[in-house]
């Protein structure tokens, strides 16, 4: 008769901590993500146990002084810390 023995692993995802952008070049990357209606990458500078949290994806939807409207989310300017434009390949256009 044939013993297995099962271990149960918790697994832990570490967001590694991106490039601190400038106010400038956060700026420049969130006004042609609204004039093109770009998809982001968002890395904010918020922890939960001293450790990053996922990146948040979506588009602009509005914007105010101080933030902007990623989806429904409002996000201060002050707590981004790297954003960037990705593209998501057409599902007509894979392989």
């Amino acid at each position: 008769m044939a013993r297995f023995l099962f271990i149960r692993t918790y697994c832990t995802t570490i967001f590694i901590p991106k490039e601190q952008l400038s106010e400038e070049e956060i700026q420049s990357i969130l006004n042609e993500a609204i004039v093109k209606n770009n998809q982001l990458a968002m890395q904010l500078n918020q922890k939960i146990d001293d450790r990053y949290l996922p990146d948040m994806i979506g588009h602009i939807k509005g914007h105010k002084a101080n933030g902007i409207y990623l989806e429904n989310e409002f996000i201060f300017l002050e707590d981004i810390r790297h954003v960037e434009v990705i593209s998501i390949s057409k599902w007509s256009d894979l392989d």
